[in-house]
């Protein structure tokens, strides 16, 4: 679909140079556009798709189910939303320290956790991650991970993550969680030594906290104003400061994408890197009339204002994209800011089909998982958080 809109490095050559070990593979009928910066184009298994979106289908969506904070009178906040394989959905209710499961018909089954230092207790939940008939809870304060068995609701067991190496304590503190399998787990953040490029790391751990690898994959991290104010530092992120993420594949490899370029980098289960793909697309120029009217609508904790007046240096583009994820056929989600502020569209890629379809919800609409033909998304709804489930219907 759409094959005439792409152009891939790695595959239908007709020249092989074998330089020492490596081989180097050249298209013999296209050469990447002179656009394509440098160092994309010297990277290895290359796959460039072209950004022209014209002729490219729309996904048909059909909304069959909705799960409203309203309706509930113990429900406070939404943090975080999966599902699993029976789509079971877990709602991650920071404020009141618990996550929420609901079945597939929207029924609500039950609450797991509740505020407190005990055995299935939470501080500060940050994240949640589902595998196979488990679910796990990343406490961001505690930095223990709890289990629970899905199929009964029950609590498993904690475990606190030993963040030691040689005798010395790791300063990194993590907040985000995927589920390598039952048995092993991958925790990462952004949010330590926040002056580093490099320091989006990725660890792994078994599922009883011990150890089996430490940052065996090191990433750049999300950009940032910074700057000077008073006699302090800061490093504050903004909605047009590029973001870093990482997703897992279902093969266990690894994706990820700065936002200042639709650069998708790929690793495999050990942190090697194995390929990349390329969307050309171009970010739109970002205006100090922008800036400023992000500064108007941000939260006035984070301070935008100040760290806006005092950054070292200020974007002069907008990220290509505002985020990314991976469905659970391996093709990559991304939401490219086509008219910024104000408009969004979901793009849909493979490696082997290019740009496959787009997606475009209301404004507030943000898809958080894509599973089983299903998107799970989460909204505001007047006062309050809901979430949001639409079937996928392939364009006719």
């Amino acid at each position: 679909m759409n094959k005439q809109r792409k152009r891939v490095i790695n595959g239908a050559l007709c020249w092989i140079f074998c330089l020492t070990s490596a081989s180097v593979l050249i298209s013999c009928t296209h050469e990447p556009p002179a656009s394509i910066p440098d160092d994309v184009k010297a990277l290895p298994n290359l796959t460039i798709i072209e950004s022209d979106s014209d002729g490219v289908p729309e996904l048909n969506l059909v909304q069959d189910l909705t799960i409203n904070a309203g309706d509930y009178s113990d429900i406070r906040s939404l943090w975080n939303v999966t599902a699993d394989d029976a789509g079971n959905i877990f709602w991650l209710d920071n404020r009141a320290h618990q996550i929420h499961r609901f079945g597939s018909d929207g029924e609500r089954l039950s609450s797991l956790g509740n505020e407190g230092r005990g055995p299935g207790e939470f501080t500060f939940l940050s994240r949640i991650a589902v595998s196979g008939d488990r679910l796990f809870a990343l406490d961001f304060v505690s930095q223990t991970v709890s289990k629970f068995r899905i199929s009964e609701g029950t609590f498993e067991g904690s475990m606190a993550l030993n963040r030691e190496r040689s005798g010395e304590r790791q300063r990194v503190r993590y907040n985000n969680i995927l589920a390598d399998s039952d048995s092993a787990l991958i925790l990462f953040s952004d949010m330590q030594e926040r002056f580093e490029p490099d320091s989006l790391r990725l660890s792994r751990y078994s599922s009883d906290g011990l150890v089996m690898s430490f940052e065996f994959l090191s990433l750049q991290q999300s950009g940032l104003l910074r700057g000077r104010s008073g006699s302090s530092t800061f490093s504050t992120g903004a909605v047009f400061t590029p973001s870093s993420h990482v997703a897992q594949k279902p093969d266990g490899s690894f994706i990820h994408s700065y936002a200042d370029r639709a650069l998708f980098t790929i690793y495999d289960a050990e942190g090697e890197y194995r390929e990349a793909i390329f969307l050309n697309l171009d970010p739109h120029p970002l205006t100090r009339d922008q800036i400023d009217q992000a500064v108007e609508s941000s939260n006035p904790m984070i301070d935008l204002d100040r760290a806006v007046r005092n950054a070292d240096e200020l974007p002069d583009k907008w990220p290509v994209w505002d985020q990314f994820l991976t469905d659970d056929i391996g093709r990559v989600w991304m939401e490219v800011w086509t008219d910024p502020p104000a408009e969004k569209e979901w793009w849909i890629l493979s490696k082997e089909e290019g740009m496959i379809s787009r997606v475009r919800l209301e404004p507030d609409v943000g898809i958080r998982m894509v599973k089983n033909g299903f998107i799970y998304a989460t909204t505001l709804s007047g006062d309050f958080p809901e979430i949001r489930r639409y079937r996928i219907e392939e364009p006719g």
